[in-house]
């Protein structure tokens, strides 16, 4: 017997600071937008937060597995629909 995998675009770089998501997902939006914003499932996908305030003006900080730090403010935050934010 042999099970058909379906292969779902999630999300496209812009540029190399711009990712967006593909708002069509196999998903109820709830459970998308946990996805997106809750730092235990964001780690399962991405990369662990050290910080993150979820709300406009909110501060993130990511320490990635190679050792490298990121930094940045949400400058838009419209749950469940919008996060943007500076690096």
């Amino acid at each position: 017997m042999s099970a058909t995998i379906k292969q779902v675009e999630l999300a496209e770089f812009v540029d190399r600071d711009t990712v967006r998501f593909v708002p069509n997902y196999p998903h109820p939006v709830s459970r998308v937008w946990a996805t997106l914003t809750q730092p235990e499932q964001i780690r399962v996908w991405w990369v662990p937060f050290t910080t993150l305030e979820m709300c406009n003006g909110g501060r993130y900080a990511i320490e990635t597995p190679s050792g490298n730090s990121f930094t940045g403010t949400l400058t838009e935050f419209d749950p469940p629909k919008v996060i943007c934010s500076t690096v």
